[in-house]
């Protein structure tokens, strides 16, 4: 919720390229991101993830890990760096817009009575609660009741791997149609947990309201025994020396395709996404820039094929065309001066 006082520049580069259309791809839910997950959410083809993820392992941004049958997935280290750590602020007049937005999708969600429940009010809090004139984004507070019997939601458990909460799916009918970094929705037991300030600015039963700040008890959660926040000017001002000691990168590589390569169809390669195959962590595996990643993720990867041995043969059958359907319906390109930079291709969709 907090944000740094002195955010990163959005031209911030490491290795020769910018870091923020990184920030952005890996601005994912959940912590668990396979690369079928990075790819499918930004419809990024190869070697364009393998690049990404092998830069943002080398600033300590994120972990190769191994879970369960899968050959490996990445997380992000501690609380992770994301776009809003970056200098983007909003003016006054797109708070508003903001804020009016969420008030009408609360009003929505209470006209809709297939929803399981009802939101009974909406508050400010953070940055735009002090009348900061540019704040990174707009923090809100709700509270909300189920439906049927008129109860409260429960407090969230606050477990990573948990994104179907009520109040996730609260936040999610909230943040319609609003950027995922310029709205932060919270519940109320929330925000009175961490003893932070907050004005009421909506009600169910009056609309729009001038309710005075209140500034509740700090509380300890049940769910949560301690959560330390992090400090965001000790992140970035970390982030900008890693930046600046990564020696100079080399581009993506691209790998060299057969002629007769079959062309796999959007839809197909799209199932193939949603489906995790292991031809995306072959091919993942395969695309990365040597290094200590490609070594952790070959390993990763070979043995989940010694312990399967059908998926290799599975996946290098159709590895050349999956990496050619990458490249033509990824939404990404590669700017030699720059780096990522994302771009609508038509015929594709998400």
């Amino acid at each position: 919720m907090k944000k740094a006082t002195n955010p990163l520049a959005l031209d911030l580069r490491a290795g020769g390229f910018e870091v923020f259309p990184l920030a952005k791809l890996f601005d994912l839910p959940s912590n668990v991101w396979y690369p079928s997950i990075l790819i499918r959410e930004n419809m990024l083809a190869e070697p364009l993830a393998a690049w990404a993820a092998n830069v943002f392992y080398a600033l300590g941004c994120v972990q190769v890990l191994q879970w369960s049958d899968a050959a490996f997935f990445y997380a992000p280290i501690g609380s992770g760096l994301r776009p809003d750590h970056f200098a983007q602020r909003l003016t006054p007049a797109k708070v508003q817009a903001i804020i009016s937005r969420v008030i009408r999708n609360a009003e929505s969600v209470n006209a809709d009575p297939s929803r399981d429940f009802i939101i009974e009010s909406l508050g400010i809090f953070g940055s735009v609660l002090a009348d900061a004139t540019s704040p990174g984004d707009v923090d809100v507070v709700f509270t909300a009741r189920w439906r049927s019997n008129n109860r409260p939601l429960p407090e969230a458990s606050y477990y990573p791997f948990d994104v179907s909460e009520p109040t996730n799916r609260v936040s999610r009918a909230l943040s319609r149609g609003s950027r995922r970094m310029d709205l932060s929705s919270h519940y109320l037991l929330e925000v009175e947990r961490l003893g932070a300030p907050y004005r009421i600015i909506w009600t169910r039963d009056e609309g729009c309201v001038d309710r005075p700040i209140i500034t509740p008890k700090k509380r300890r959660s049940k769910h949560v025994s301690a959560m330390k926040l992090p400090d965001p000017d000790a992140l970035t001002d970390s982030f900008r020396a890693r930046c600046a000691s990564l020696p100079p990168l080399l581009p993506p590589q691209a790998p060299s395709l057969p002629r007769s390569t079959y062309q796999m169809s959007h839809s197909e390669w799209l199932a193939i996404l949603d489906d995790k195959h292991p031809v995306v962590d072959l091919a993942h595996s395969l695309c990365l820039p040597r290094g200590e990643l490609k070594e952790k993720v070959n390993s990763m990867v070979a043995e989940r094929f010694e312990m399967h041995s059908g998926l290799k043969a599975e996946a290098q059958k159709i590895l050349n065309s999956y990496l050619a359907a990458s490249a033509l319906y990824g939404e990404w390109r590669w700017e030699p001066a720059i780096g990522l930079r994302r771009t609508k291709r038509s015929g594709s969709s998400g």
